[in-house]
């Protein structure tokens, strides 16, 4: 038994790949799990500090100094300048995240590996961090496959999933205050297959932009995501970063799984077949 479901739902039964596939397919479309010996917090946070230390000029970094960063207005601009290359951890750091046993027994239980998002050549862990009162801060709620169409891409890329399980999306919280900030989710939005969004630019790229009607009539509801937990949901589920009202900057790390037959991404896993 290596995770068990977090959600109100389902609390405390252990995850099978059918079960998981089934709530994210068929179902409410996320689900909360966490691992039954090993947090990913505690992987995740000596790893994130040393990054946040680097970026924001930091020479002792701690968890209490990442969570009220907002407070110094010496680091403003530090934030003007963070971009997701700089919150892409490094080769070292994602290598060093690939040999923990939850995030192969992750892999192992979706059957999927860890994607390289960006080409860097190694597997992409991002980590976001979100300031109380700062919408420019987090991304509104969206549809992770919308980006690929926006850009012209498809839908369906791996002819060995369904169109929910093309790609999975894990989202890991470090600090979130319960009601105040963490994750927007619309449950069974992957149901509807209404893409109610348009298309912007944004230097370079395409991006996409929810039909604020449709936004407002989704009624979008907090996960319950404690610290160290794992959310997870497929390509058409509707989520978001809930706005921040609490007084401290949310943190949270993120990355991709997809199976290894398809062809669009490199992806990486140490766990054996």
């Amino acid at each position: 038994m290596s995770f068990f479901y977090t959600d109100q739902q389902v609390f405390f039964k252990e995850v099978t790949t059918k079960s998981l596939n089934s709530i994210i397919e068929d179902k409410v479309g996320y689900t909360v799990i966490q691992h039954a010996t090993n947090s990913p917090a505690d992987t995740l946070w000596p790893i994130i500090l040393e990054n946040f230390g680097d970026v924001f000029a930091i020479k002792k970094p701690s968890q209490a100094s990442m969570r009220f960063v907002h407070l110094d207005k010496s680091k403003s601009k530090y934030f003007k300048e963070l971009t997701v290359e700089k919150r892409t951890l490094r080769k070292k750091d994602a290598n060093r995240i690939l040999c923990t046993d939850w995030i192969q027994d992750l892999s192992r239980l979706l059957e999927k590996d860890i994607v390289d998002t960006y080409d860097n050549g190694y597997a992409t862990f991002t980590w976001r961090i979100t300031r109380p009162c700062e919408a420019s801060d987090f991304r509104p709620i969206h549809k992770d496959v919308w980006f690929r169409l926006a850009a012209g891409g498809k839908e369906i890329f791996d002819d060995t999933q369904s169109k929910h399980l093309q790609r999975i999306s894990a989202w890991i919280p470090l600090n979130t205050i319960k009601g105040k900030s963490g994750l927007y989710v619309v449950p069974e939005s992957q149901l509807s297959d209404h893409q109610k969004f348009s298309k912007i630019h944004d230097g370079d790229h395409i991006k996409p932009k929810i039909n604020q009607k449709y936004l407002v009539d989704s009624d979008p509801k907090y996960a319950v995501t404690p610290e160290g937990t794992i959310a997870l949901w497929g390509q058409n589920f509707l989520h978001g970063g809930a706005p921040n009202i609490s007084n401290e900057c949310r943190i949270s790390v993120e990355f991709t799984l997809c199976s290894k037959y398809q062809s669009l991404f490199n992806t990486y896993t140490l766990r054996s077949s």
